[in-house]
């Protein structure tokens, strides 16, 4: 009898780590348009995270525009749904001027800025996305991340001071990429 009250108990435990994470995925890739909870229609535009001295934790550096709060199970998963949005100007010491472990869906990024990684976006899922005119001080121009998928995108204009100017990094499927530039490699 006790064995089996500690399987339920483990079970209980299992469902609720990893309910949060299928339910994401099965929201926000799905085949409709818009995913079912994403936040929609806005612009951010001149975020900016604190300055990098030191070794700060990620969310003080991280994510200009949006940052997703990772989830203690998953680090890399990304935990913030912006639909039809535009996010401009934005500033971050690390990485993602634009956004960092967020699903981006029908938005712009445009000329966002990191003093690390990832000028537009970093750890992010784009779909039908234009990633336009960011830079990185590092790698990735435009996007930037071995977590990264990128779908349906255009990466234009984009540069940065190592590799991957365009994007560095990640998976992209049937993405353009055009005048983009690293100061490394391509």
């Amino acid at each position: 009898n006790g064995g089996r009250v500690l399987r339920g108990f483990f079970a209980l435990v299992v469902v609720f780590l990893y309910a949060p994470i299928v339910i994401l995925l099965i929201f926000s890739f799905n085949n409709s348009d818009v995913p079912s909870f994403p936040l929609s229609g806005f612009t951010l535009q001149g975020g900016a995270t604190r300055a990098n001295t030191g070794s700060p934790p990620a969310a003080r550096i991280y994510g200009g525009g949006v940052y997703g709060n990772p989830l203690p199970q998953s680090p890399f998963l990304p935990t913030a749904t912006l639909a039809n949005c535009v996010l401009s100007a934005n500033s971050a010491a690390g990485q993602g001027g634009g956004a960092y472990l967020a699903i981006l869906h029908n938005c712009t990024l445009w000329a966002n800025t990191s003093g690390g990684d990832g000028g537009g976006a970093a750890a992010c899922y784009l779909r039908n996305c234009l990633v336009s005119q960011n830079y990185a001080g590092g790698n990735g121009g435009g996007s930037v991340g071995a977590y990264s998928v990128l779908r349906n995108c255009a990466l234009t204009a984009n540069t940065c001071v190592q590799n991957g100017g365009g994007a560095d990094l990640g998976i992209l499927v049937n993405c353009t990429l055009s005048g983009n530039s690293a100061g490394i490699g391509p």
